[in-house]
């Protein structure tokens, strides 16, 4: 390793190497030169320079890079339906009892009732798919839309509609009233607040432990229903089953 002094006029210099040698200045020229003294010197002790080793490259972590986030789109808030059912009612008429009669042979047996079979349309046709695919999960036939039980139904969901109250009071009536025989009834009732909902009365009806039993009992076969809207505007549905 050297350094360079610097070097300036006149004839003092300054050198620095491995050792160092100091230059005499010379002496004054009013002054008598005295004998040089010598000045000792001393060898140049070599400087081992070990190499430091530097640490390794640590790679620097690689940035991350953030996904943006998507926003979330706004949905249109779902109508959460506001329904009630009222308890399920079964009612089952005495069992007449039968006296033979004897008829002569030649006296052909009487005709089976007419089918009073009737096309449901609307929300009650909805209704009745409701139960009959209930009751084909189930196994059991289908029920058939009776005309002198729907005007019995749709009689008892206007009472019911005017009353505010779901009640069965009254729907035997109401059945007897339009000349039916029977042997067994069965009702469920149902309100909506906003919409003749089919669809959520059914589900409701199949979730109820008083209801299902109902509609799911393999005597009935014939049913009639009715809607009804009240004042206040809730929808009311009677169901009346039959066999």
């Amino acid at each position: 390793m050297q350094l360079a002094g610097v070097a300036s006029e006149g004839t003092a210099s300054l050198e620095l190497a491995a050792g160092f040698v100091l230059g005499q200045l010379p002496p004054p020229a009013d002054q008598p030169q005295s004998t040089p003294f010598p000045l000792p010197t001393w060898a140049a002790a070599p400087v081992a320079s070990t190499p430091v080793p530097l640490p390794p490259a640590t790679a620097l972590p690689r940035p991350r890079t953030v996904a943006p986030t998507a926003q979330p789109t706004a949905q249109a808030p779902r109508r959460q339906p506001v329904a009630a059912l009222g308890p399920g009612s079964s009612t089952r008429a005495p069992i007449p009892v039968r006296v033979p009669v004897r008829t002569p042979a030649s006296t052909p047996p009487p005709p089976p009732p007419p089918q009073r079979t009737v096309q449901l349309t609307g929300p009650a046709a909805e209704t009745l798919d409701g139960l009959n695919q209930a009751r084909a999960l189930g196994g059991l036939g289908e029920l058939r839309a009776d005309a002198a039980l729907t005007r019995a139904a749709v009689e008892h969901a206007a009472e019911i509609a005017a009353q505010g109250q779901l009640t069965h009071s009254g729907y035997v009536t109401d059945v007897n009233g339009q000349g039916v025989a029977w042997q067994g009834l069965g009702e469920v009732l149902g309100a909506d607040a906003q919409s003749p909902d089919a669809s959520a009365i059914d589900q409701l009806w199949m979730q109820s432990p008083e209801h299902r039993p109902i509609i799911l009992d393999p005597q009935y076969s014939a049913v009639g229903i009715g809607w009804a809207r009240s004042a206040s505007g809730w929808w009311y549905v009677s169901a009346i089953l039959m066999y």
